[in-house]
């Protein structure tokens, strides 16, 4: 009885320290995406936002608290009709990486230039876009 007591003990401690390292992990994984310089977000089969980075907060031009767990197309109605859509369903679907430039319209009225890389990844897919709107504008003129 006392072994088993002792490897019961041992066991517990061991997956407490596994579960520490898998939490400092994950912290440290999620703090690199929330400080890069494109914008992340994952989305799930179901179209469910599942992560948003800083950057992409600010691309979106809406809290994260207001997308995470929201559908795709419910957050911005209209976006099945268009390119952007259905790269990132052709991601889904077919698991292929896909890399699009876009021009994306604001419920606001303003618009803007976004790179997207879309991935395949195990919850869904992975969308890194970068804001070239600037280069857009500077390539346009005359």
């Amino acid at each position: 009885m006392k072994e088993v007591s002792l490897l019961n003990e041992e066991l517990e401690k061991r997956v407490e320290e596994r579960t520490a390292s898998l939490a400092k992990s994950e912290e440290r994984y999620r703090s690199t995406l929330d400080n890069m310089v494109e914008g992340c977000q994952i989305l799930g089969y179901d179209w469910r936002y599942l992560y948003i980075n800083n950057t992409a907060e600010k691309q979106n031009k809406r809290p994260k608290e207001e997308l995470i767990g929201k559908i795709y197309m419910e957050m911005w109605p209209g976006i099945e009709k268009t390119d952007a859509f259905d790269v990132i369903k052709k991601c889904i679907e077919e698991r292929t990486s896909q890399y699009l430039e876009n021009e994306f319209f604001f419920p606001d009225g303003s618009k803007g230039w976004f790179e997207l890389k879309i991935e395949p990844v195990p919850d869904g897919v992975f969308i890194m876009s970068t804001d070239i709107t600037y280069r857009r504008s500077v390539s346009m003129l005359p």
